[in-house]
């Protein structure tokens, strides 16, 4: 999530984009709207809740409603970006590719294991055994 937070805000200040012409004139915004930084955070972080349900959740239902929760966020938050007329279609893929991106790029730099519940408890009781013996 940070990796996607950093290279948000980088690539915002590289393209310099400006927000759609439609924006509210009241509630002018002024920073740069490419990519959106709410898609590629919740896109991030929903990212992080489908690997962590993957590793630790075994009930097939439960994984399902991880799933769905986490997508239904992910595209309502882009959904409204659009809507409320801050960020462009593009922006928001944009940001959900980035984050895309780092979720690719961690899971092949640091594979998970088998992380099931069962397996981490033994191996780490293993851990301490051999550590301390």
């Amino acid at each position: 999530m940070v990796g996607t937070s950093v290279s948000t805000t980088l690539l915002k200040l590289a393209f310099r984009r400006h927000r759609p012409r439609w924006q509210d004139p009241v509630r002018t915004l002024t920073s740069f709207s490419f990519p959106s930084g709410h898609a590629s955070g919740i896109a991030s972080a929903m990212g992080v809740v489908v690997v962590l349900t993957m590793l630790y959740v075994r009930s097939r239902v439960r994984r399902l409603a991880a799933f769905v929760v986490a997508a239904g966020l992910v595209v309502v938050v882009g959904a409204d970006r659009i809507l409320l007329g801050v960020h462009n279609l593009s922006d928001v893929l944009a940001g959900y590719a980035l984050a895309g991106f780092w979720i690719a790029a961690t899971l092949a730099l640091y594979p998970p294991a088998d992380g099931s519940p069962k397996n981490v408890a033994s191996s780490r009781a293993g851990l301490s055994r051999t550590d301390n013996g």
